[in-house]
């Protein structure tokens, strides 16, 4: 059997498994076989330096012959200043989408995998895997666009170590026939059942119940030159998921950023030897706003450096529910401090919290 049959077939039945396999979106997916087209390319922004292989050797490959292999030469100042993208493909509000990749690189590294609106690039999803000389298999389903339109897939390395080299083999993304989990659209494990903590011990420095006689470790911040009007209220009763109080966020007004409406913690010490755990509970409050796609991204980022270290998007529904998001390791040991950004929610959304729990194993 031909590579390109087998990457057709490999295709069919992971199209099989989420939905309807008629919808591969070619726009987003490749197998970077020799003689077989691949909708993506290398670009390079600000300060970002590299060059890409497309298609590489068969030592890139996961499977079949050949693989695709970005070389970092300098890294930039943003994740986004190397990529490998996509073409612009259109996906539908409402719709559902699986997304499944693999990946290595040549030295234990990371990178952000994001997918972003060409009109206003703003991300949907995005998600900062670690990568090791030893391919790994991601997949992601329910993935749903707040709004239909030509998206990007883009591979991020710009934060890269120098002549890091990143392969992939085995991007795509198939349009779902159906919504696959009853749970939230998210990359955190949603609807964690009553008692079953991560593992870990729990980092009572940066974690809250958001109770009125516990110390109010979180704030809220709106940053300039934000453009976002918002009602908050931190120890809030009807924003309460357990005892008696919660956090309350009203965005009356968006701004064009997540990061322009926060919940932030304080700055604490991580330690690159031990993996990181988040859980939180929320809401979305408001009938005419529950079904706008609503998206939240979760971040731990560095004081000063203000990049994030790694993140998570959640899509909140109108019952409250405990989200565990992927364990992260930080890159280097230092202080670090934990966000949920919320700039770019509908207008008038508003956004209950209740039991940030950090865990650290």
């Amino acid at each position: 059997m031909s590579r390109f049959s087998v990457a057709v077939l490999f295709a069919a039945l992971l199209c099989a498994h989420v939905g309807d396999a008629s919808r591969l979106l070619t726009g987003f997916s490749a197998g970077f076989e020799p003689n077989q087209s691949a909708p993506f390319g290398l670009k390079l922004q600000g300060s970002g330096k590299g060059f890409a292989m497309i298609p590489s050797s068969s030592d890139n490959a996961a499977t079949g012959q050949s693989g695709a292999t970005v070389t970092v030469t300098q890294p930039g100042s943003a994740l986004w200043h190397v990529q490998l993208s996509s073409a612009p493909t259109r996906l539908t509000a409402g719709k559902f989408y699986t997304l499944r990749y693999s990946a290595k690189s040549s030295a234990a590294s990371s990178m952000q995998v994001a997918l972003v609106s060409d009109a206003t690039w703003k991300e949907f999803f995005a998600e900062q895997p670690k990568t090791t000389p030893s391919f790994a298999t991601r997949t992601t389903v329910d993935l749903t666009p707040p709004a239909s339109g030509s998206y990007l897939l883009n591979f991020d390395m710009g934060l890269a170590p120098v002549n890091t080299t990143f392969a992939f083999d085995d991007i795509m993304i198939c349009e779902q026939s159906k919504q696959l989990n009853t749970a939230p659209n998210s990359n955190a494990n949603s609807n964690n059942p009553k008692g079953q903590d991560p593992a870990g011990v729990l980092r009572t420095d940066t974690s809250t119940g958001f109770e009125k006689d516990a110390p109010l470790l979180f704030r809220a911040q709106v940053t300039p030159p934000a453009e976002a009007s918002v009602n908050m209220q931190l120890q809030s009763s009807a924003a309460a998921s357990t005892g008696a109080s919660g956090a309350a966020v009203t965005v009356n007004t968006p701004s064009d950023q997540p990061w322009h409406v926060q919940l932030a913690g304080p700055a604490v010490p991580l330690d690159a030897s031990k993996s990181y755990t988040v859980q939180i509970s929320l809401r979305q409050f408001g009938s005419s706003n529950l079904n706008k796609g609503n998206v939240l991204q979760v971040n731990w980022v560095q004081p000063e450096v203000w990049i994030p270290t790694a993140l998570s998007s959640i899509q909140p529904t109108a019952s409250y529910t405990t989200y565990t998001l992927p364990a992260m390791s930080p890159p280097s040991s230092g202080l670090f401090y934990l966000t949920v950004d919320m700039g770019s929610v509908a207008a008038g959304t508003t956004l209950y919290f209740d039991d940030i729990r950090v865990f650290e194993a």
